[in-house]
């Protein structure tokens, strides 16, 4: 290496450090690749551009990438990547963060219900839905509401973040228990979470136009450089579809990729949650008939089967996506080699073996003979 590109890469150096220390790694980014724009053709920046909105190297990538954290000596780039590992460690956490907030919000719902002006209540109810939210467009949000600023992002403003996608609502429904004189009144609080979708989280935080359209940039590159994005153009493999059951579910399973995940939804003309979209399947396909049930009730009507032994047109089943008394809480259509077609937001094809899914996998399960 030239001493001339040696003493480019120093001056790049410093300028990411000078960046993180006064604008972030956005700053940052840039000098770097100013100082770079003489020495890299267009591919090259382009590439090393992209790299900035991956999960992790959203906070590291010239350092990581350009440098090498091994070789870099610079006290500061050290303590940027570094800090930028803590960033990305905290992301993972969300199921954690997701769970506090709940509990955040119903011990909130429990205390303005309970004595004082409080109504008062004998037994709550809650729903929540947050298994959905989509981790690019928090990190995207987070970035531009927090500028990529590493010196203020920490495991607590990621935890903040997640909390505050979070939206509630409650009420007391009376319900009558018992007939005659046994009749008596029972109170039930309902307490139903759910996530702001990007434009209402972007809205809570104030976001002015131009940090909208940079939070939609970031997004749609994180989007499109994730590896759960090379799936869109995925094919199931010829041989499956000599199970004709297997082939006609796959016929109408596909027709609705692309459509977003709605709660409750169990129709094209609604859009569909997990659990609707494969009762409508198997409904639809003529592979059985099992009306409109929840994950749990389609677990029920299977039997279970090893990984070794399932094949395309079992069912996937996933536990503690979100809080409720079934064990079984999300349902995927597997169609072989490690995939299945997902409701998730939006249906796809998808892994079940990605960070979150195993993290949440619970078994396999085959459809009864049918027809």
């Amino acid at each position: 290496m030239s001493n001339n590109h040696s003493g480019r890469i120093a001056l790049a150096a410093a300028n990411i450090a000078r960046g993180v220390a006064s604008g972030g790694i956005h700053g940052a980014a840039a000098g770097a690749i100013r100082s770079f724009l003489p020495e890299i053709i267009k591919t090259a920046v382009i590439l090393a551009a992209a790299a900035l909105f991956l999960p992790l190297l959203i906070f590291t990538a010239i350092p990581n990438i350009i440098f090498g954290y091994d070789s870099s000596v610079h006290e500061e780039i050290i303590e940027f990547t570094n800090k930028a590992r803590a960033v990305d460690a905290a992301y993972r956490q969300i199921d954690a963060y997701n769970q506090e907030g709940l509990e955040s919000i119903v011990a909130a719902c429990r205390a303005a219900y309970t004595g004082g002006d409080g109504e008062g209540f004998d037994d709550i109810e809650l729903s929540s839905v947050v298994d959905n939210t989509d981790l690019y467009w928090l990190i995207a949000i987070t970035s531009v509401a927090y500028r990529q600023d590493l010196n203020v992002m920490d495991a607590g403003t990621i935890k903040n973040a997640v909390i505050s996608k979070l939206t509630y609502s409650a009420q007391i429904i009376p319900y009558i228990i018992g007939e005659g004189d046994e009749a008596a009144e029972s109170r039930v609080l309902q307490i139903s979470i759910s996530d702001l979708d990007p434009a209402k989280l972007m809205e809570k935080h104030n976001f002015t136009e131009e940090e909208r359209n940079w939070a939609r940039l970031l997004y749609n590159t994180l989007y499109r450089t994730s590896p759960q994005h090379e799936y869109d153009g995925y094919r199931v493999p010829g041989e499956a579809l000599s199970d004709e059951r297997f082939a006609a579910m796959l016929a109408e399973a596909e027709k609705y990729l692309g459509y977003p995940y709605v709660w409750g939804g169990s129709t094209p003309a609604t859009s569909f949650d997990c659990s609707g979209y494969v009762c409508w399947i198997i409904n639809r396909s003529g592979a059985g008939s099992v009306g409109r049930t929840t994950a749990q009730g389609l677990y029920n009507l299977c039997t279970p089967v090893s990984r070794a032994e399932a094949k395309p047109g079992d069912l996937v089943f996933f536990e503690k996506t979100y809080q409720t008394p079934d064990t079984v809480t999300h349902v995927g259509l597997y169609v072989g080699e490690g995939m299945m077609i997902n409701a998730g937001n939006p249906i796809k094809y998808e892994s079940i073996d990605s960070p979150y899914r195993a993290g949440h996998f619970y078994a396999f399960g085959r459809l009864p003979p049918y027809g």
